[in-house]
Order: C-alpha cells, then sequence, then structure tokens
C-alpha cells in the first residue's frame, strides 16, 4: 500500500511546503520592517517551516505525520503573526487553510490516504485564493528573502 500513499503524501507536502510558500525560506534580506511585521523574524520562523514540511512530506507513520503537521501549524500561526504587512494577509490565507487541513487530520485520525481524498481536503488544494496567496508569498520570498520559487533546496550559510 506504500505506492498508493506516496502521491498523496507528496500533495500534502505540497500543500505545506509550495502552497504556504515556505519551500527554502533561508538566507532573508536585512530589512527589519516592510510596514507592519519584522521580515528577519518571519524569514526565521519560515526556516523552521520549511524544514517540518519536509518532513511531513517523508513521513510515513501516522502518528509522526499528526506531530509534524500540529507543529507546522503552531509555527504558521506565529508566522502569520509577524509576516511584513504587505504579505500578512496572504500568510494568514494560507495558515487558515492548513487549520482547516489539522481538521481534516483529526477527523481522519490522520490516515495520508483518507486525507488527500477528503472532499473538504480537494477543495482547499483547489482553492483560488489558497493558491493566488501562495504565488504572492512566494514572489515576496523571491524578491525579499532571494528564495527560489520552486521549493527546492537553498543555501543556508547567509546571502
Amino acid at each position: 500500500m506504500a505506492p498508493h500513499l506516496s502521491a498523496p503524501r507528496r500533495g500534502l507536502a505540497l500543500l505545506f511546503a509550495g502552497t504556504l510558500a515556505v519551500g527554502g525560506l533561508a538566507a532573508c534580506g536585512d530589512d527589519d520592517d516592510a510596514g507592519g511585521g519584522s521580515v528577519e523574524e518571519y524569514c526565521a520562523l519560515a526556516v523552521q517551516l520549511d524544514d517540518i514540511g519536509q518532513q511531513a512530506g517523508t513521513a510515513s507513520d501516522p502518528a509522526e505525520f499528526e506531530r509534524l503537521v500540529n507543529e507546522q501549524y503552531d509555527l504558521a500561526q506565529q508566522a502569520a503573526e509577524v509576516a511584513p504587512e504587505e504579505i500578512q494577509a496572504d500568510v494568514q490565507t494560507l495558515t487558515d487553510a492548513l487549520g482547516q487541513v489539522v481538521d481534516i487530520g483529526d477527523a481522519t485520525d490522520w490516515d495520508i490516504a483518507a486525507m488527500s481524498e477528503d472532499s473538504d481536503f480537494l477543495a482547499i488544494s483547489q482553492d483560488e485564493a489558497v493558491t493566488e496567496a501562495g504565488d504572492r508569498v512566494t514572489a515576496y520570498d523571491e524578491q525579499n528573502c532571494g528564495l527560489p520559487s520552486d521549493g527546492g533546496s537553498t543555501d543556508t550559510t547567509g546571502g
């Protein structure tokens, strides 16, 4: 059954890492403030979110997957609080979507295949507002944090 789980797990990981625009946040810019929150705080949280998202994307144990997603949701809430004003609403939209995924996980006992087939999950993953928010946050991250848009690995040594 593992091959059946790999595709849904990748889909969930894409929602977390890709749509939530946390893939690869590392060497963020030096801007202290972009009109609202702190770029440095936002980027620091985003690095943690990326790491957890990567782990969640490969987790096969439902209990580990649940732990990672809940940890990611807690960090996403913190990121939404410190996000620079120009992306704060978009980060909040993505955080709210992740909160809905947590609810779906709770309702399905964190069965990855069941989650990926859940109609609410499918609605979130196809929601234009979520997709557009993710696109804007990704563009912001590219421009202000020097991050790749593909969610690939980044140089974490600085930059």
